[in-house]
């Protein structure tokens, strides 16, 4: 082996290492920490979420539409990352569901773990609903 060939294959080696180790750390974002019953995200039900299955990702929270009426349990609010290795998790809407590309993990729409790795259920927000705007608290 020439010194060309040994450099291009250790170089890609550990590339690849360095990319599998990150995929497995936790991201360094700021965690959200309300205080008991603390207001932590306010949505406008006339512009955001209008359809069953819409979702989104605010201040660290996964918040989805799941039917179309206005009560809090047509809808969830859950941490967005993965108990086990921190991925950032998306809904499926076919299989009403939370996934985490990292690893595979799932949980169901209340944030319980359906399969591992991940064995801790994600956080879950309270909801209310108060003049058309959907409340996210602690």
């Amino acid at each position: 082996m020439n010194r060309k060939t040994f450099l291009q294959e250790t170089g890609f080696a550990f590339a690849a290492i360095c990319f599998t180790c990150a995929s497995c750390t936790k991201r360094n974002e700021e965690e959200l920490q309300p205080s008991n019953n603390s207001v932590v995200l306010s949505l406008d039900l006339n512009t955001q979420l209008l359809n069953t299955g819409d979702f989104l990702v605010s201040s660290n929270i996964i918040v989805v539409r799941l039917s179309t009426s206005l009560q809090p349990s047509s809808f969830t609010a859950v941490q967005k990352d993965c108990t086990h290795a921190g991925g950032f998790l998306f809904w499926d809407k076919t299989a009403q569901r939370f996934i985490c590309p990292v690893h595979g993990s799932e949980f169901n729409s209340s944030g319980v773990v359906l399969m591992g790795p991940a064995f801790n259920n994600l956080k879950k927000y309270k909801i209310t609903i108060q003049n058309n705007q959907l409340l996210i608290s602690a």
